[in-house]
């Protein structure tokens, strides 16, 4: 079945089918690097518990899935989920898969 959440008091579910779809198709049609660099940005922010966050990082991961992602949301998107998670420093091993990915 699904999964099933009981006595969640701010907490943030990141959506695995959703998400974990997306990761097998960027890990299949666009780079492997890419695909561990956006599971190792979910878990930093699923540990943020920041819903707002979240729902950036579902958004990216989505969009980048996509056959021809529209670049200037991801770049708009990532933007945002760097200032609201200062943790992603530009030398991160994140960050740079996610730059070359980007462009």
């Amino acid at each position: 079945m699904g999964d099933t959440f009981k006595d969640i008091s701010g907490g943030t579910i990141i959506n695995r089918s959703i998400v974990t779809s997306s990761l097998n198709t960027v890990r299949q049609e666009k780079s492997e690097d890419l695909a561990v660099a956006l599971e190792d940005l979910g878990k930093l922010i699923a540990g943020e518990g920041k819903p707002d966050l979240t729902d950036l990082y579902e958004a990216f991961v989505e969009e980048a899935s996509k056959p021809e992602p529209k670049v200037g949301m991801l770049r708009t998107v990532w933007n945002g989920i760097k200032q609201a998670l200062p943790a992603i420093a530009a030398g991160s091993t994140i960050a740079v898969a996610i730059q070359k990915f980007l462009g």
